[in-house]
């Protein structure tokens, strides 16, 4: 056998077995399956380069110059792609933490193998390099002339790069369009609104015009803006929007919330709630839980949110519609006390006196209703929803209890002035009806019996509760820790009977 032959056809077997292992090796890097197929393309290619020269040694001419440049041409491209793993991915970015942008590496790419296609030419081909300059320079500028728009696009492109004004995830504003960066090519900016569109700005346009990025701050500020009826004064109003605030856990405590009076409308008085976030992909949502949290704390406040109304149906409103809605209210509040096992040692016109005076609240989900270690003067009945009761130990919290319609809580913060015991937060929208302590502070003034009555109720409901926290832990039931006679004093002492 030729020696030459048989010498190509071992250097073609090395090269496909030295290809092989490679791409075994990099088998699990995301790039291995596009590195796997020029490796492949490129060894194939030389190969049967070898093995034709050493068959038909004294071939010669454009087609084996052509093959060979071919076979050059695809090596050098396997080897970048192979320097692309290597270098850029494996050692700067993952050991180095180095981001080298797609662009650069790209650039190095064409400019390496524009150099080896250069080099084949004047050493293959034999082309004189001085007349190719002379011929270049005019198609150069001929083809820059037709595709100024587009050079300048990849110069900015490189500009941007270098500069790095912003990067693929954050959130900018480019020509009022605002987005998330997707992805930054040659060409154009590719950012996807919250709408999902993908907006395609030009890097050339970029450079010419200003541009917000909305991510570089943190924490940044948000604004929510809202009318308030007249009659409510501005000191009430800016504590009851920043106390919507507090239970979102996007908020930061650190700038504080804060409300500015902004303006004297025509309807309203127009105030700005400020607050701080990080995330700004999570703006709007963020709002929306405001929004929601506000309406909820305006409408336990007796705080109106006007707009004007041109109502063009003519109704006939009762003179007496408001006194309609209070009876309503009224008789929807006795109903539900008078279910309330604590209070059956209470008269029909006792239930009715507090009723009087009692009133509806609404949470949204998520609310806390007390908070443990709060001081406390008032009770809440369960009318419509869910809440869990929370209790908070030295490093966890646990929920201990679970409340639904007809449940009620807080009574001896109500009788007695006691600390919170737990947290109740809303699990679903929720109404309660509010017992506060100035609702008894008239019948227990004028009713002596009545402070006895609630004593009693008040260690029974105490005893009902060890009952069934000792079945619930599998324990044997325990006797109250208070004493009616306890309880009597703390009821007395409270309401300074």
């Amino acid at each position: 056998m030729n020696p030459d032959l048989l010498t190509s056809i071992l250097t073609a077997v090395a090269l496909g077995l030295a290809s092989g292992l490679m791409i075994r090796l990099l088998r699990n890097v995301s790039e291995g399956r596009r590195l796997g197929f020029w490796v492949f393309l490129a060894v194939a290619v030389l190969s049967a380069y070898l093995v034709t020269r050493a068959i038909h040694p004294d071939v010669s001419g454009t087609g084996m110059e052509i093959f060979l440049t071919t076979a050059v041409m695809l090596s050098a491209n396997a080897l970048l792609q192979l320097m692309n793993i290597l270098l850029w991915e494996q050692f700067l970015r993952r050991r180095r933490n180095i981001s080298v942008p797609r662009l650069i590496i790209d650039l190095i790419n064409f400019l390496v193998l524009a150099v080896v296609a250069v080099s084949m030419l004047k050493t293959v081909f034999h082309v004189d390099l001085n007349a190719l300059l002379v011929t270049s320079t005019v198609a150069s500028a001929v083809v820059g002339l037709s595709l100024q728009d587009v050079l300048g696009s990849v110069v900015a492109g490189l500009a941007l790069q270098m500069e790095k004004p912003f990067a693929v995830g954050d959130w900018v504003e480019i020509d009022g369009d605002e987005g998330q960066i997707m992805q930054m090519s040659w060409r154009a900016i590719y950012m996807r609104d919250r709408s999902s569109h993908v907006i395609i700005h030009p890097n050339s346009s970029i450079t010419k015009q200003k541009v917000r990025n909305l991510s570089k701050i943190s924490p940044f500020m948000a604004r929510f803006q809202m009318g308030i009826a007249y009659p409510h004064p501005p000191g009430v109003v800016k504590s009851t929007l920043i106390s919507a605030t507090r239970e979102i856990e996007e908020i930061r405590r650190e700038p504080q919330p804060h409300v500015f009076l902004k303006s004297f409308g025509d309807f309203a008085v127009e105030y700005e709630l400020r607050f701080w976030m990080n995330d700004y992909g999570r703006k709007y949502a963020v709002l929306d839980a405001v929004a929601t949290r506000i309406w909820y704390a305006l409408r336990r406040s007796g705080i109106e949110i006007p707009y004007p109304v041109r109502d063009v149906n003519v109704r006939m409103i009762p003179e007496d519609l408001e006194k309609r809605r209070e009876d309503s209210a009224y008789e929807t509040i006795y109903a539900e006390l008078r279910s309330i096992p604590l209070f059956d040692g209470l008269s029909d016109a006792q239930i009715s006196s507090i009723s009087a005076t009692s009133c509806i609240q609404r949470f949204s989900a998520g609310e806390s209703l007390v908070i443990q270690g709060d001081t406390g003067n008032s009770m809440f009945l369960v009318k419509s929803g869910q809440l869990r009761v929370e209790v908070a130990g030295a490093s966890s919290r646990a929920v201990v209890a679970m409340l639904g319609t007809g449940d009620f809580f807080g009574e001896m913060s109500l009788l007695t002035g006691e600390p919170r015991s737990a947290s109740v937060i809303a699990e679903t929208d929720t109404e309660v009806i509010r017992i506060a302590k100035d609702d008894f502070a008239s019948l227990i003034s004028t009713d002596a019996g009545a402070v006895e009555v609630l004593s009693a109720a008040l260690e029974e409901r105490l005893k009902e509760n060890a009952e069934r926290a000792a079945l619930s832990s599998g324990q044997e039931p325990r006797a109250p820790q208070r004493s009616r006679a306890d309880i009597l004093s703390k009821i007395r002492g409270f309401f300074g009977i």
